[in-house]
């Protein structure tokens, strides 16, 4: 990889493009932190970006291999910030469960359905298939505040033309 190229540029610069330090609010101080430095963890997220990697369509994927139609995935679900609900394709409600902090540097929202909406529903043979799914659940991912900066900073780079262009080298 030459030094003009997102890679080369990367390598010799990460560190100052995105310092540890500036990512300490994002670990639980009694649960320390992943063995992964974060400026090598965004510098990792920043490439997949450049490389075209579709978060969206690789869960795509993962909802049609689980039987979930795409007219039910989780962004068919509406969302109402003022009450904190989604609203499913069938008009039901599903309520606030919990946050998950598994992912440095996102809040994933656990929405669910009440058990009697989804079993009497038309959608739930598309919506959440098979026997032992009984409602189904989403999950909304929110940025942590302290990350929209860097992804802002990574697009930034990205688009920088000393950076190079992917296969120019």
């Amino acid at each position: 990889m030459g030094r003009d190229t997102l890679y080369g540029y990367l390598a010799e610069h990460r560190e100052q493009l995105f310092r540890d330090e500036g990512f300490a609010a994002l670990y639980c101080p009694d649960n320390g932190r992943v063995s992964v430095p974060p400026s090598l963890a965004v510098s990792m997220l920043l490439l997949r970006a450049y490389e075209g990697v579709n978060f969206v369509e690789a869960a795509g994927r993962n909802l049609r291999r689980r039987g979930i139609d795409p007219a039910s995935c989780p962004q068919a679900f509406g969302y109402d910030a003022e009450r904190n609900t989604c609203t499913c394709p069938a008009g039901k409600e599903l309520v606030p469960r919990g946050t998950k902090k598994d992912r440095v540097g996102v809040l994933r929202h656990v929405y669910q359905a009440q058990a009697s909406h989804c079993q009497g529903c038309a959608f739930k043979k598309k919506c959440c298939p098979g026997e032992i799914v009984k409602r189904r659940t989403i999950i909304r991912s929110e940025n942590v505040r302290v990350v929209v900066p860097f992804c802002g900073m990574a697009k930034q780079i990205a688009r920088t033309p000393v950076v190079g262009v992917r296969g120019s080298s």
